[in-house]
């Protein structure tokens, strides 16, 4: 199936559900760069899959004992990993081939990599729905606003240019009691703000972080995964948090902050339905004929149909400090 068929037969499979959706709260003010910082995030260097074998047998990064200092950052930027001219998109080559699985067709990753057989099914597609799901502004308003506050938190890091073992810890921020938004600059944070944590996202310690990566930065770029990840993504008015397995991630990182991040996974078909069926607006049998149709991971044996459906997201981050951890009400 092509492309832009997908996109279409996608849209009018689950379209209706979304498009008559109210969307964001329109009193949040993204401001009025919002979309520029979204889409400067696709352009740059974003290719996983540099300097990562991109398969999914590397095992997880084991280089000795863990030193160095903790960095905290907060997404400022998040978006769908969208398709580039000439079958280009971000993402990560998670079954290690470039073959037509389950009938669907790999991306190319964007130059100078230009890294064949990339999987990112379903980023593309949500993004070229655009006008009827809403995906993506509805991720800068809900990042914007603070209601989406994202953290991620650097562990033992000796050098920003090359380490061959850190940690990231992914978490969920709050904002501080009496703080109504996010203080922004066009549309990124303001360097160095606060934001609480979610205990929600930690052990019962307080400290250790339930979602963590193995990683080491080469040449200024960290490569993360594999692992699992919590993806929250909005559905009109409803933030929804799904599982990401598989995960893969690189981003530049420096001590000022986080810049051309890509992360990618797969999510499980069965339990992406249930989640989603639950959400207020969305047919449960669309849904599932949708993902069913677009899933391209995880092939069931004998058979062309596959478990899993692949995606990708870029995002951005700026340092933040970390305050308390609360459990919200």
């Amino acid at each position: 199936m092509g492309r832009g068929t997908k996109v279409a037969a996608l849209c009018a499979l689950v379209g209706m559900a979304c498009s008559g959706r109210e969307g964001p709260p329109a009193e949040v003010d993204a401001g009025a760069d919002a979309g520029e910082g979204v889409d400067a995030s696709f352009d740059a260097d974003t290719d996983a899959g540099e300097g990562d074998d991109a398969g999914t047998d590397a095992g997880p990064i084991d280089a000795g004992p863990l030193t160095g200092d903790t960095y905290l950052y907060v997404l400022d930027v998040i978006d769908l990993g969208a398709e580039g001219p000439d079958g280009v998109a971000p993402g990560f080559d998670l079954d290690g081939t470039t073959d037509e699985i389950c009938r669907q067709e790999d991306w190319t990753s964007p130059a100078p990599e230009s890294t064949p057989g990339i999987d990112n099914s379903l980023g593309p597609i949500l993004a070229a729905g655009e006008a009827e799901f809403r995906v993506r502004e509805a991720l800068a308003l809900n990042v914007s606003s603070g209601r989406l506050i994202l953290l991620a938190r650097l562990r033992g890091v000796d050098s920003f240019e090359d380490d061959p073992r850190v940690e990231l810890d992914v978490l969920f921020g709050v904002l501080p009691d009496g703080v109504f938004a996010p203080m922004l600059t066009g549309s990124r944070y303001v360097p160095g703000q606060t934001f609480d944590l979610d205990a929600r996202a930690l052990d019962e310690d307080g400290m250790t972080a339930l979602s963590q990566l193995p990683a080491s930065i080469v040449d200024g770029r960290m490569q993360a995964g594999p692992g699992t990840l919590p993806l929250t993504v909005p559905f009109g008015t409803e933030l929804v948090t799904l599982e990401l397995g598989q995960v893969r991630l690189a981003v530049d990182v420096s001590e000022d902050g986080l810049s051309n991040g890509v992360v990618g996974g797969a999510l499980d078909v069965e339990s992406t339905i249930a989640v989603l069926s639950d959400v207020d607006g969305l047919d449960p049998t669309q849904v599932r004929f949708a993902l069913e149709t677009f899933a391209d991971l995880d092939p069931q044996v004998g058979r062309n149909d596959c478990r899993s459906i692949s995606v990708a997201l870029v995002f951005d981050a700026t340092p933040a400090v970390a305050g308390a951890v609360v459990t919200p009400e």
